[in-house]
């Protein structure tokens, strides 16, 4: 029987049977886990089946990212994508509740390039045009967002700023 995560990974695969289908490492699945083990089994670290892309105990062979042909890009938070010329994806460590994050990331962009990041759980989005040409003045725009989450984010789903009770129930 297949978990949550393999099912879902399943669907995907199953939905877009052709498709080059990626998932980037971040603090909610490879980090989480890593320290985990490192705090608990440091033994399991890093043992590998004969052949295998993954070590046994990690989020890409516990998901099952192979067996539905999913290419994990790993090192978070450094790990970013490139998706072609002008977008790049990653998943981030910035998050600003007193500014926009999407501006941050926008300071540290080449002259054209737009970032898609996911570590903030909002929906934001920020532009910029730079000139580029002397002669002309035009520029390049641009742009850093995020489509934010779609989990419950009111405190119904286990997060960093609440617990979880015995029976289930979160705070």
């Amino acid at each position: 029987s297949l978990t949550s995560g393999q099912l879902l990974f399943a669907q995907i695969r199953a939905n877009a049977p052709n498709a080059r289908i990626h998932n980037l490492a971040s603090n909610h699945n490879t980090t989480r886990l890593d320290k985990y083990l490192a705090r608990t089994a440091q033994v399991l670290l890093g043992v590998r089946l004969p052949g295998a892309n993954h070590p046994l105990v990690s989020y890409p062979n516990m998901l099952g990212l192979d067996k539905y042909d999913i290419e994990y890009v790993g090192g978070y938070p450094a790990e970013a994508l490139r998706i072609n010329d002008r977008l790049v994806t990653l998943h981030g460590d910035k998050a600003s509740p007193k500014q926009s994050t999407a501006h941050q990331y926008l300071q540290e962009l080449d002259n054209g390039v737009g970032l898609m990041f996911h570590h903030t759980h909002r929906r934001e989005e920020a532009y910029q045009r730079r000139k580029h040409n002397t002669m002309t003045g035009m520029g390049k725009q641009s742009v850093a967002f995020s489509f934010g989450c779609l989990a419950n984010i009111n405190g119904a789903v286990p997060s960093f700023g609440n617990a979880v009770y015995t029976n289930g129930e979160t705070a």
